[in-house]
């Protein structure tokens, strides 16, 4: 087994990733997160609406590993990508997201 997470796009080991550190909140994550939208929403054409800021990096105020998830929901599947349903992921990460965000003190 090679420690290698197989649903995470990353290539580093888990092991390597694990070991970062919690910071404080950065006012520069969701500059980082809007950068990245319209960088994927030119590529595949799609809506902006369709990636959403997602992880602790998107709850303002809470501290995170600096790393900006994101999620990306597309109506179609590109060649060479293996489809994967995500609706109820989707709906649940987005809905976890924005439960942070009204509720500050539980994050």
């Amino acid at each position: 087994m090679s420690g290698r997470d197989p649903l995470s796009l990353t290539s580093e080991p888990q092991s390597v990733r694990s070991s970062y550190r919690i910071v404080e909140y950065d006012l520069q994550w969701p500059v980082l997160y809007q950068d990245e939208n319209a960088r994927i929403v030119e590529a595949l054409a799609i809506d902006p609406d369709r990636v959403e800021h997602i992880g602790s990096t998107a709850v303002p105020g809470l501290g995170a590993k600096p790393i900006v998830d994101m999620i990306v929901g597309i109506p179609f599947i590109p060649q060479g990508i293996t489809r994967v349903s995500m609706s109820d992921h989707w709906t649940e990460t987005i809905l976890f997201r924005d439960y942070l965000r009204s509720n500050l003190e539980m994050g």
